[in-house]
């Protein structure tokens, strides 16, 4: 990786605090939706990516059904302060004098709404969709509010939800439970790999295997059968290289790309490598490419074959 105090360090650096603090900006969400007295049945998805169409997904911060009222949450964890931007729609955040911009709020929530409107509509639920942007950090100063999407902080959700319920029953239990069932069938497991494709780091990266130790370790020059430092044995820090380049890199790999990343020049190990693990194999023999689905453990239940 790059010096701890190059620039692009330190966008990773922002990159992990603004993960976090989105993580935790959502579990605060996450109790005043559970805590909220709205009456069963009701369906909730903290999180969710929905695939609409073919071509078409959604990411939801926090997703609520029920027989009265559908309702979509977009959560933010910002501090300082923060304007609103019409035409076209940013958001703006202000903070010990630096000013920063983003994708705004507004438009996300739109996009979504009108995404499970089609959905409704296709499966024809006259259900109604009400939506709010949330900023879960109470202290934050909103100098210039948005015009579309209100805006509430996290105590005001338990009473927003609250007073949805007592609209009308629009669905009967059973078409209710149906409408469930298929926003289940719609939702996407949760996947960030690779890495690579939204941290944009490919070409910071330097090369090689990382022991679990932390040791570096080149095979092309010495093709050991342990680490020095720690005594690990190879199979395990070849194993964790492959995850690494799954959960980095990219979802596919080649022998030839196998055999540089390692540095094991060898085809026979990189096919019986590859064997011991869950790869479906596309094209022919000399451009074969070897794909992973992050919803199956990389690793078959077998030991490295060693050489």
């Amino acid at each position: 990786m790059p010096n701890q105090n190059s620039d692009f360090a330190l966008k990773l650096q922002r990159q992990y605090k603004a993960i976090r603090a989105g993580y935790h900006g959502e579990q605060i969400v996450d109790h005043f939706v559970r805590e909220s007295n709205i009456k069963e049945p009701f369906a909730y998805w903290p999180n969710a990516e929905l695939q609409i169409t073919q071509h078409r997904h959604v990411q939801l911060d926090a997703f609520i059904v029920s027989p009265n009222f559908s309702c979509i949450f977009e959560v933010k964890n910002m501090r300082g302060s923060i304007k609103f931007l019409e035409n076209p729609f940013q958001l703006s955040q202000s903070v010990e004098g630096e000013e920063r911009i983003f994708e705004c709020p507004q438009s996300q929530i739109i996009r979504a709404s009108n995404s499970i409107r089609y959905m409704f509509d296709q499966n024809n639920i006259k259900l109604p969709i009400y939506s709010k942007i949330i900023f879960s950090n109470s202290k934050t100063h909103i100098v210039q509010p948005p015009k579309l999407i209100d805006i509430i902080f996290p105590k005001q959700i338990s009473s927003y939800l609250e007073q949805l319920d007592k609209k009308p029953a629009v669905l009967a239990k059973k078409e209710f439970e149906q409408l469930v069932k298929h926003i289940e069938a719609f939702i996407k497991p949760y996947n960030p790999f690779p890495l690579a494709k939204s941290l944009e780091f490919n070409d910071q990266v330097i090369g090689g295997i990382i022991c679990l130790c932390g040791n570096s370790i080149d095979l092309s020059t010495n093709p050991i059968k342990q680490c020095p430092m720690c005594g690990c044995h190879r199979s395990k820090f070849i194993e964790q290289a492959m995850y690494d380049w799954f959960t980095l890199f990219q979802n596919t790999i080649t022998n030839e790309q196998c055999r540089k990343y390692l540095g094991i020049n060898n085809n026979v190990y990189i096919s019986k490598l590859f064997s011991n693990m869950n790869l479906e194999a596309t094209g022919h023999t000399k451009n074969r490419q070897y794909y992973y689905d992050y919803e199956k453990p990389l690793f078959k239940n077998k030991e490295i074959i060693l050489i």
